[in-house]
């Protein structure tokens, strides 16, 4: 028998993260529990309440999974008598735009989790990873109200949690002087900016190309989706006039469009993100198609707890993510961080070795005060 819930764990950021469209503060997580066969899986939906351009919100995926989802799985369970659905057939059965990526994330982690905890299995050694730890790489949040000294303590703190490689946020005019504090705290780190999309190739010394190629002089590895996601052109452009490497982001969606990027050579690196891309499996694909075309990739998130998170380090460990992946504490940005992401002086964090998605990082989530509805399908 198939018994599958949902519930939302309330969760608000330890401060505001500004973008280039919004700001984040509240960070509501929607899960997924799934029972069979006497063992309790789970999916984490990395969806946000306001989404960047192209995403789904939380509240188009559980909208998708109440209704559209619920009938899916209930086919497809009944269409196989009962039998528990292959982790590899769940995407099969959701469409191509993000809310269906979204739902297929959820979904197909629950069925992966329930798959290898039964087959006593972790991800990583599903995935044929060998690394005993991975880098750690995470994300630094500052405003243009943000003062200097409160943004030094911030990456101060973040140094002391190990991580290696920074990410920060950028936006026409304030671009050049956070990336300036950045490298005066840590002159030595690996620095990524990530734009949003908020630059334009015709643009002016404000928001063009110049204003980007400013922040060359910084060390910095890259910029990050710095126009338009689906504007591969612009990115192509850029890449063959100015020196800065390009990350594409929100650009890689789904196979589809990194086969896409590929063909226009519109990115030097891939920022992956399972949840987003439709699921781990989704992710491991992109990953091999980055690795043949000699495109450099890290593993992204958006935010989880621990429990999704740890995927996020398997995923980093995987010899296609040949850059430093965001696999932080989720305690530096204020969710439930779970076992596995003590701090570390190493600058590393270990390999997930329990059995399911989360390496055995899911005790926790059973006390948490979630309101489990159930999703009651009709088998």
């Amino acid at each position: 028998m198939v018994d599958l819930s949902f519930g939302i764990v309330d969760g608000e950021l330890v401060q505001p993260v500004e973008n280039a469209q919004f700001t984040i503060t509240k960070r509501p997580v929607l899960f997924l529990r799934l029972r069979a066969n006497g063992v309790t899986a789970y999916g984490e939906c990395a969806a946000l309440v306001d989404p960047l351009h192209g995403d789904a919100s939380v509240d188009e995926v559980l909208e998708m999974l109440r209704t559209v989802g619920k009938n899916r799985l209930e086919q497809a369970v009944r269409s196989r008598g009962g039998e528990l659905l292959a982790p590899g057939m769940v995407a099969s059965l959701f469409g191509t735009d993000a809310t269906s990526r979204s739902v297929a994330a959820l979904v197909e982690m629950a069925f992966l989790d329930l798959q290898l905890k039964m087959q006593h299995q972790s991800l990583a050694s599903w995935l044929h990873v060998t690394s005993e730890e991975v880098e750690v790489g995470g994300f630094v949040a500052i405003d243009a109200a943000t003062p200097r000294s409160v943004f030094e303590e911030r990456v101060a703190k973040l140094t002391v949690a190990g991580i290696s490689r920074f990410r920060m946020k950028i936006r026409p005019g304030f671009d050049v002087t956070p990336v300036q504090w950045l490298r005066n705290v840590v002159p030595e780190a690996t620095i990524g900016v990530d734009a949003n999309g908020s630059y334009r190739i015709d643009g002016d010394d404000l928001d063009g190309p110049g204003a980007l190629v400013r922040l060359h002089e910084y060390g910095i590895s890259h910029v990050e989706q710095p126009f338009s996601a689906h504007n591969l052109v612009d990115h192509a452009t850029f890449r063959a006039q100015f020196p800065l490497r390009v990350c594409l982001d929100e650009g890689v969606s789904s196979l589809v469009a990194a086969k896409q990027i590929v063909k226009y050579q519109a990115a030097d690196a891939f920022c992956i993100k399972p949840g987003r891309v439709g699921g781990i499996i989704a992710a491991v694909e992109i990953l091999r198609l980055a690795q043949a075309e000699g495109i450099d990739c890290f593993i992204g998130g958006f935010f989880e707890t621990g429990f999704a998170r740890a995927q996020l380090v398997a995923l980093a460990g995987h010899e296609a993510a040949t850059l430093v992946s965001d696999v932080s504490s989720p305690a530096t940005y204020g969710l439930i961080p779970g076992k596995h992401f003590a701090s570390s002086e190493q600058r590393s964090v270990a390999m997930p070795k329990g059995a399911g998605v989360s390496g055995g990082n899911d005790a926790w989530i059973a006390d948490q005060p979630i309101n489990w509805e159930p999703l009651n399908l009709s088998l």
